[in-house]
């Protein structure tokens, strides 16, 4: 199994019918980062960097690695992704997180408004579609260190188990005031095959 854990501090808007999507990105930008380091610092995945993948057996062969071969599949509107968590390698995920938000103890659990929060947490999570992706290209568009640019899964779908946390939130670190839609997540993450095959094998 593999299991790390992401941080994001800042705003978090509930999900909508417009679903925000300028807040989604900045979560998922935040998360790149850390799953950039991930890739290099954290087996399996350190090790899926060494493991050369043959490609085109009809022509030429050439080797590449498995983060190269999701970034080519995973690439439209100027973005590359590279998820961790994939359908085609029976992967899924659980997700235990701390949600640390500003109003009083009482509110922190009113009806559906967590629910909201935490699927725009997951939409930054996966990759965007193809739809949200050319959306994005013209306010956002990728900068050198995001290409690819790293998510934790190709669907929420692959989302096995969820648990949340929800608590008062004090103060950001480094910040001297709150504003309404500040948050202070820890999303403990938890990867683990349904079934093995050659390709999983490591995550179990």
């Amino acid at each position: 199994m593999l299991e790390f854990r992401l941080l994001y501090q800042g705003s978090l808007l509930a999900a909508s019918r417009e679903t925000h999507p300028e807040n989604k990105h900045a979560l998922r930008r935040e998360f790149h980062k850390q799953l950039k380091m991930l890739w290099s610092s954290k087996s399996p995945l350190k090790e899926r960097l060494k493991q050369p993948i043959v490609k085109d057996f009809a022509k030429e062969p050439y080797f590449t690695d498995r983060r190269s071969v999701l970034a080519e599949k995973f690439s439209y509107h100027g973005y590359s992704f590279v998820p961790i968590v994939t359908g085609d390698l029976f992967l899924t995920c659980s997700l235990d997180i701390l949600f640390l938000r500003p109003e009083e103890p009482s509110l922190l659990l009113r009806g559906g408004d967590i629910d909201n929060r935490i699927k725009t947490v997951f939409d930054a999570l996966r990759i965007p579609t193809v739809e949200e992706a050319a959306g994005l290209k013209e306010k956002y568009p990728p900068i050198d260190d995001e290409k690819p640019m790293y998510c934790l899964m190709q669907d929420d779908k692959l989302v096995s188990e969820v648990k949340v946390v929800a608590d008062y939130l004090l103060l950001l670190p480094n910040s001297f005031e709150l504003k309404k839609n500040d948050v202070f997540l820890v999303v403990h993450v938890r990867v683990k095959p349904i079934k093995l095959v050659a390709g999983n094998i490591d995550f179990a």
